[in-house]
């Protein structure tokens, strides 16, 4: 019996040898003939196709390392792509007893070379929620400190079902695609290092690169698998890139089966011109932004609630909701602007354009459509567009009322306004933008498609005796010139946009100014006393001419403007015009012919002629050397033709009463003439 006993012994201690070594140190193993095997298992347990086409090796202990290389894992039905993964080479140290339990513990996480196709359909499933986080039977456990900028609810953590305490990835290439929104996104990681441990909350720091911006990401939840899992988690997101500094904080959910997000957002802009590159447009270099807001999103809609931006000394405050509409996004859009400041929204250079082309297609003519020149769309589709190009106006319908308080201009009050605004299948309306300055009140309504061809539009224009005081001091501070301007706009349209909206338009442009202060200086020099103007202006003069008012009621047909009324009259003098206005064809002719108000001794009043193409033109004499040679003589008979002309002519008044009263506006009837004109 001792005997026995011994041997009994024996053969258990060797019995519990050749189980600890497994257990307790790590044997290699290679698992190449297996491979079809495990991609089964992982198969089952991911609910993906699994298959590996590299090596694979995995150690004995209880916390068994497997390596592997070439892994690729298939997409769930309903989604539009094959592949949810692929990877170069992973390296997972898994935990033996906590497996035993249901829960899924990794000690470490490294892998290289990783490609991921992400996916939310159009019922709002995600391809990336690999198992229900929420079947996890374990009670809650004491969770301990969050890792700084984690989300912090005050309620204790649940164990976690999935959990990895060291995770480090590098050369990642991930795309995202939500299938109700638009086209895929893809970015790209250089390295995340974070970790999710059982009962702590989830942090990753990233490093990368989207569409060639450099970026930095950090990532905080309450767990993995909540994060992982279709049940409501708390996240934190931070986020740097193109000089832009944004912090998302709140929770994700499930409602009705579909994703939504609730987060408080925080964003600050350097520079909006350097998001060109990440959203594909040209954007105003406007500096300054700070902007917070609620998001809420679910698929198919977005709310940004309780908005606030400030740009510099302006602040705006309303809301933004954004729904895929059937063909479009479509935003609705709600500001209070407490106070704009105008100097914050100007930028030089930006709604500048290449020159229009003349012969633009009509909306009916389908004869020019394949008439484009090669390799013409493959450069326009490298530029990107501005906010008011028509690429850009037909990515989505937008309905905006902006309401403002307090319009400045440095430190001149213009008073308030209302802009009314839609955006529906490319044409912009501008139903009404109104300004209610202190010297009087704009109203401008307009309506017009830019494209590749003319489509009918509008432009109604109202501004009714404004002080422009304010721009003149905004132009030269301190100065004393002020008057009031006037302008009645009415155009039926026939454009293809903005760079030349008055070509084929019909309609009248009328305007009238009455300035004060403004003196009449040279101007009188081409048809008064040369002598006397060239003395008075050299002295300090109380009595100085001054220019009364300008006018000009020009009618439109057809993209060509008519001079019906064109004149400046001073003190001393009446400016005539004459001649039309080529909007199509991008040219004027017109001749100006200054007549003093009553006859004048060594009086040049020779009329000029401004001809040639809006941005190469010409001014000099009507009529070329023979009429310089006529007002020579005219000059040298001046002091014998004089004094019978102010006998037999009579004198325009000198404060141009009969010029600057005529009324400007709809056609009635046949306009009044000018006197002297």
């Amino acid at each position: 019996m001792p005997g026995l006993m011994r041997a009994l012994l024996w053969v258990v201690f060797v019995l519990v040898v050749l189980v600890a070594i497994p257990l307790l140190v790590r044997i290699p193993i290679n698992l190449n003939d297996y491979r079809g095997v495990v991609a089964d298992k992982a198969s089952e347990l991911l609910d993906r196709k699994v298959t590996i086409d590299g090596d694979v090796f995995v150690t004995t202990s209880l916390w068994p390392v497997i390596e592997m290389q070439g892994l690729h894992i298939s997409n769930a039905p309903g989604f539009s792509g094959d592949t949810l993964a692929e990877l170069k080479h992973a390296r997972v140290s898994v935990g033996v007893i906590s497996a035993l339990y249901g829960r899924l513990r990794i000690r470490e996480v490294k892998v290289e070379g990783l490609t991921l196709n992400l996916e939310l359909n159009e019922a709002g499933d995600a391809n990336w929620v690999l198992f229900d986080a929420s079947e996890a039977t374990a009670e809650p456990v004491e969770s301990k400190p969050a890792a700084s900028g984690a989300p912090q609810d005050g309620k204790a953590l649940r164990a976690d079902a999935f959990a990895i305490d060291v995770l480090e990835l590098h050369d990642i290439d991930a795309g995202y695609l939500n299938a109700g929104v638009g086209e895929e996104q893809r970015f790209h990681i250089d390295q995340c290092i974070g970790s999710a441990g059982s009962g702590e909350p989830m942090h990753l720091d990233l490093e990368g690169s989207f569409l060639n911006e450099a970026y930095t990401l950090g990532v905080d939840a309450n767990s993995l698998a909540e994060f992982l899992g279709p049940q409501q988690s708390r996240i934190a997101l931070t986020l740097d890139i193109a000089g832009t500094h944004s912090k998302l904080e709140g929770s994700r959910s499930m409602r009705n089966g579909k994703y939504a997000m609730d987060l408080q957002v925080d964003m600050e802009v350097a520079d909006l011109s350097d998001l060109n590159d990440l959203l594909g447009i040209v954007l105003p270099p406007l500096t300054d932004i700070q902007l917070s807001t609620h998001l809420t999103a679910e698929p198919g809609r977005a709310a940004l609630e309780s908005l606030n931006a400030v740009i510099g000394d302006s602040s705006l405050a309303g809301k933004l909701i954004i729904t895929q509409e059937a063909q479009r996004p479509k935003v609705q859009l709600t500001l209070q602007a407490k106070t704009i400041q105008l100097d914050d929204f100007i930028v030089e250079g930006y709604g500048e354009a290449a020159p229009a082309e003349n012969d633009t297609p009509d909306e009916s003519d389908t004869t020019k459509e394949n008439d484009t020149p090669e390799g013409a769309a493959e450069s326009s589709a490298a530029e990107r567009p501005r906010l008011y190009d028509p690429e850009a106006l037909q990515r989505l319908d937008v309905q905006a009322e902006i309401q403002i308080d307090e319009l400045l201009s440095g430190d001149d009050n213009l008073g308030n306004g209302e802009l009314v605004l839609s955006l529906e299948d490319g044409r912009i309306n501008v139903e009404p933008l109104r300004l209610q300055a202190p010297g009087g009140e704009l109203l401008v309504e307009l309506s017009v498609k830019p494209g590749t061809v003319k489509t009918p539009g509008r432009l109604r224009m109202l501004l009714d005796e404004f002080d422009f005081s304010v721009l003149a001091r905004h132009l030269r501070p301190g100065t004393d010139l002020g008057g009031v301007f006037s302008v009645d706009i009415d155009l039926e349209l026939h454009s293809n946009g903005f760079e030349n909206i008055f070509a084929g338009a019909n309609g009248y442009i009328d305007l009238l100014g009455v300035p004060v202060n403004f003196k009449a200086g040279v101007i009188d020099l081409w048809a008064v006393n040369l002598v006397s103007s060239v003395v008075s202006s050299s002295v300090e003069d109380d009595d100085a001419s001054v220019i009364n008012c300008m006018i000009g009621r020009l009618t439109m047909t057809k993209g060509v403007v008519l001079a019906e009324q064109l004149a400046i009259d001073t003190s001393r003098i009446r400016i005539c015009g004459k001649g039309d206005i080529d909007f199509n064809q991008r040219d004027f002719d017109l001749v100006m012919a200054p007549v003093a108000k009553r006859a004048e001794f060594f009086s040049l009043a020779t009329p000029l002629a401004v001809k040639g193409d809006f941005s190469d033109f010409g001014i000099g004499p009507k009529g070329g050397v023979v009429a310089v040679g006529t007002t020579a003589v005219k000059f040298a008979v001046s002091p014998i033709t004089t004094p019978i002309k102010r006998v037999f002519k009579g004198s325009l008044p000198e404060d141009g009463a009969d010029m600057c009263g005529l009324p400007i506006g709809p056609r009635t009837g046949e306009l009044e003439a000018v006197v002297g004109c």
